[in-house]
Order: structure tokens, then sequence, then C-alpha cells
């Protein structure tokens, strides 16, 4: 990643057979190595619905639709890996351990489900079902 970014994005870079972001904590959405690597997923992309015999009506968006669901993709991605990183308690100052990581993700999506479940039960008695 170094090399690309010291060569201005003239050498190394993402490959199509090892796409990997850059989520670095300091990496930005418009860093060399990540613009390169959402072209390749852009283009990736492309390929497939034309691939699946997409409808011509969706093949003939523009690039500019292909590259926003390519950068929503990877802002969501990115920050459901930063969501995942150990976090340093304020107290202590330590970093969780990976079953504190586990127990915290759980309880992120624990929390979720409850909010669904409320949503869905106030939405079915307002219609009366």
């Amino acid at each position: 990643m170094a090399e690309f970014e010291e060569s201005e994005g003239t050498q190394g870079g993402p490959e199509a057979a090892g796409m990997l972001p850059d989520f670095r904590l300091n990496a930005s959405q418009r860093s060399p190595w990540n613009q390169k690597w959402m072209e390749l997923v852009t283009q990736r992309l492309i390929d497939h619905f034309v691939k699946q015999g997409a409808p011509t009506v969706d093949l003939n968006r523009t690039s500019a639709y292909w590259v926003d669901l390519v950068e929503q993709r990877f802002r969501t991605l990115r920050t459901q890996w930063r969501k995942q990183l150990p976090q340093k308690d304020r107290h202590t100052g330590d970093l969780e351990t990976n079953d504190e990581v586990l127990n915290r993700m759980q309880g992120d999506i624990d929390k979720t489900l409850k909010s669904t479940r409320h949503n869905k039960a106030r939405h079915e008695v307002r219609r009366g079902d």
C-alpha cells in the first residue's frame, strides 16, 4: 500500500484478483488506493449485471450512478469494520478482548432486533391486524 501511495497511484495497488479496500482509521474514501479499488469494483459490478442479462434500462445508467452505488457500499463496509474493532475501556485504558467485542456486537444486534419487533408491533396495531 505504501509503494502505491508513494508512486502516486502508478505502481502496485489493488488488483482484480485480491481486491481489499483500505479501512485503516486514517484512510480516506478518496485515497488513491480506495479510488482504484472503487474503479475495479464498479467495473466488476457492471460486468456482473451484463453477464446476468440485466435489462438494458439498468445497464444504461450513468457512471455517476454506479460510482455512487459502490461508494455507499464502501461506507457501509467501513462502518461495520470499524464497529468490530476492539475499543478502549474509558476507565482502565485497556483494549477489549475478542470475547468482549463479540458480546458488544451481539448486544448491538439484540438492540436492533428489539427495536424492529417494537416498531412492527406498533405498525400492526395501527393497521388493526
